[in-house]
């Protein structure tokens, strides 16, 4: 008799199992989720509207303003300049670079002298030991600030983005999308 009531608490006990591995299984899979959307929002997917800049950096000569001669300590300086809320731009670019970072980078240079805007610029190795590490791991790019946080950056491994890097143009419509002038 005993077996019976055994085998029956087992049997009870089955549907119990296969419910709490299913709700297990459903926690993970939230969870994951979860952390991709997050993830995605630090890295400004979710960013809506356009940034006005401060005036510090509009009706300027147009010059980039290099940290590493602003400062003697870059990566404190840009930290600092992130932690000032502020609301700026910034073109960060590996030192020795391509033709066609180069490229991109005389389009952005362009692009500040015509509409007289100043960008800081930041060479990659800085960027990388600094809280801009956190986000965007490919260079050349252009980011933009807001708050504290990068709200939207191209993304050299993208190729959807590929299009703003090949031409003065691509690049004015994506910066302009989400910069007032």
């Amino acid at each position: 008799m005993s077996d019976k009531k055994s085998e029956k608490a087992k049997k009870s006990k089955k549907p119990f199992i296969i419910i709490g591995v299913v709700v297990f299984t459903t926690l993970v899979l939230g969870l994951v989720a979860t952390k991709v959307i997050i993830d995605g929002l630090k890295q400004g997917e979710d960013f809506v509207g356009k940034v006005a800049i401060e005036a510090e950096y509009k009706n300027t000569d147009g010059a980039m303003i290099e940290v590493e001669k602003e400062s003697d300590d870059p990566v404190k300086y840009t930290e600092d300049l992130i932690k000032s809320n502020k609301e700026f731009v910034m073109l960060i670019s590996t030192p020795a670079c391509s033709e066609e970072t180069a490229r991109f980078r005389d389009f952005v240079k362009k692009y500040q002298k015509d509409h007289k805007i100043s960008f800081y610029y930041l060479t990659s190795d800085y960027a990388q030991e600094s809280s801009i590490n956190d986000t965007i791991k490919y260079f050349p790019t252009v980011a933009i600030f807001k708050d504290g946080k990068i709200v939207k950056f191209l993304r050299f491994d993208s190729d959807d983005d590929m299009k703003y890097y090949k031409s003065y143009d691509g690049f004015a419509k994506w910066f302009e999308k989400y910069v007032e002038l």
